[in-house]
């Protein structure tokens, strides 16, 4: 009964299912790669202004926590001399971090949350 069933399924079917296979596999090949390989630097990006030195631009708040002890924020710039600032925090929750860098950096707290991003370090 059963191998009647495969049989009746034809040679067409058999050879069609390593060609889907194959291109299942190619095309998430690609995904992965894609997404991999996405920059994660938002698109959003603000101007910090202080009346002594250049304006600086914020493309990225990059965020490593170590629970319990400190955070480590990581701020990137569109400028050419200075391309990155580090702070560390002497706190892990995220609306107290997204304070205090809102504070330092002259921006609302709306604007840092739409270019921050955490990471967990163990």
């Amino acid at each position: 009964m059963q191998l009647k069933f495969i049989r009746s399924l034809g040679l067409r079917f058999w050879l069609l299912l390593p060609l889907l296979g194959g291109l299942a596999w190619i095309l998430s090949g690609w995904a992965t790669d894609w997404i991999l390989t996405r920059s994660n630097v938002s698109d959003k990006a603000f101007v910090l202004e202080a009346s002594d030195s250049p304006a600086i631009i914020v493309q990225s708040i990059n965020v490593a926590i170590q629970p319990g002890r400190f955070a480590i924020v990581t701020v990137y710039t569109l400028n050419q001399p200075l391309r990155q600032l580090e702070f560390r925090f002497p706190v892990t929750e995220p609306e107290k971090i997204e304070r205090a860098i809102a504070q330092v950096l002259g921006l609302s707290q709306a604007q840092v949350k739409q270019v921050i991003r955490y990471n967990a370090i163990r």
